[in-house]
């Protein structure tokens, strides 16, 4: 039975960070919270694993990570980032769960604080990167450069830390031009893993400043998706995993007010999912080109057909209105792979993959 990956997440409130990028508003993203002490961090983990076993379908065996969330972790005082992985460590060693995650600047690791997370267990580091423009990191104010990054990545391999790096797109300054160029770095050093999210106006942030002065305009949604899709297939066709797209939703996040500009949406990595299978499908009826047809059978991966029924069954609308008097059927097909479809129109059959769409917007 395949594992399945399950989160543990656990909120760490960040008030000592030294930076202020002009895009951030910490609290008004993750929300105020309390410090919980390490006794009410390992009885939530405890609480997490017994939701996760009887919720876990009989035969599976989920792969648990915690990941602490909600700031650059070794700017911690060492005594709290110490309590803060005590529950997880012994977790870890108890067999409850297999890895344990974290994220933090690439200026803030060294080989002291490598040697630390190390044998507390960490297993997945991600580096809040968002770009590796040196003039556009200077712009948004995040106080390091590229040359941190590369440093801190190839630290990172020589203590065997899998690894991942947060990026942004649309953000001030950045064109066409600058955005390829800093992916084109990003894909260079060969992460494991990327998040990826548009640049949102928040409330009481520097960028507000420049939006509220028309000297700042945010991506719109449609645009912000086109975007995503291409860096969803440039990342993956090198073997790189999209861990997700878009700031995770909370309470704190979607109050009225926070949000005061930019492409956000809750199902932003469905959209983008759902747009790259309707291209694909799209691509596939080119391919096939018939003139007559009746049915149009699609074959995915089980874990995909929601992608490519798509958000609110969009795609199936829109595949409606191109072909009218078609029978439309999505099927889950086990031994088709993620990046694979099957479409079926009449007595021909194609096999696609993504990335056929690769170089194609």
């Amino acid at each position: 039975m395949k594992c399945k990956t399950r989160i543990i997440p656990v909120f760490v409130p960040q008030n000592s960070c030294p930076y202020r990028c002009i895009f951030c508003n910490q609290v008004a993203v993750v929300g105020k919270k309390k410090p919980l002490s390490s006794r009410e961090i390992e009885s939530y983990i405890h609480k997490c694993l017994q939701t996760i076993q009887l919720s876990s379908p009989e035969g599976e065996l989920p792969y648990v990570e915690i990941a602490y969330y909600g700031g650059s972790f070794t700017l911690l005082p060492r005594q709290l980032q110490e309590e803060y992985l005590h529950p997880a460590s012994e977790a870890l060693k108890r067999g409850f769960i297999r890895g344990i995650r974290l994220s933090t600047r690439p200026d803030w690791i060294d080989t002291t604080i490598l040697c630390f997370l190390k044998e507390k267990g960490v297993s997945v580091i991600e580096l809040g990167v968002q770009t590796m423009d040196d003039q556009l990191q200077a712009y948004i104010r995040r106080g390091h450069t590229s040359e941190d990054v590369l440093r801190a990545m190839e630290l990172l391999r020589d203590f065997g830390f899998k690894t991942a790096i947060q990026l942004m797109i649309g953000l001030p300054g950045e064109d066409d031009a600058t955005l390829s160029s800093s992916m084109a770095k990003v894909k260079s050093l060969k992460p494991d893993m990327v998040r990826i999210h548009p640049t949102l106006v928040i409330r009481d942030t520097p960028l507000e400043k420049l939006y509220l002065g028309a000297k700042y305009k945010p991506l719109s949604l449609e645009k912000a998706v086109t975007i995503l899709k291409q860096l969803v297939l440039s990342f993956e066709a090198e073997g790189i995993k999209v861990i997700r797209l878009g700031l995770q939703p909370n309470r704190a996040l979607e109050e009225p007010g926070t949000i005061v500009a930019g492409p956000y949406h809750p199902a932003l990595g469905q959209m983008v999912a759902s747009s790259i299978f309707y291209d694909l499908i799209m691509r596939g009826m080119e391919r096939l080109q018939l003139e007559t047809m009746n049915r149009i059978h699609i074959e995915v991966s089980p874990e995909n057909i929601s992608n490519v029924i798509g958000n609110r069954r969009e795609n199936l609308a829109r595949l409606k209105e191109s072909f009218p008097s078609c029978e439309i059927m999505v099927k889950g097909n086990i031994s088709l792979r993620e990046d694979q479809m099957r479409l079926s129109v009449g007595d021909k059959s194609i096999l696609l993959s993504k990335k056929e769409l690769l170089y194609r917007h």
